[in-house]
């Protein structure tokens, strides 16, 4: 990843994280995670979906059903 583009999604991270925003963490790791299964990044795909999912089943988002079928069909979930 370019670490300018790497840098830009940490800071969009870290302000999601601390302005208490799940809905946006989840966009963030679920676009980021799609991204990298699309480019053959499945290990890191795999981990920023996961952690998609869980922020979803926190707050209870609909996406979560979605996310929990990609990480079901990879095996990565039960």
């Amino acid at each position: 990843m370019d670490p300018r583009k790497k840098e830009a999604l940490n800071t969009e991270l870290i302000e999601a994280f601390y302005n208490g925003n799940r809905k946006r963490l989840v966009d963030i790791y679920s676009q980021q995670g799609f991204h990298e299964l699309k480019i053959g990044r499945s290990s890191s795909g795999f981990f920023f979906i996961t952690q998609a999912y869980i922020y979803a089943l926190e707050e209870g988002l609909n996406v979560a059903s979605h996310l929990y079928e990609t990480l079901q069909q990879a095996g990565r979930e039960k």
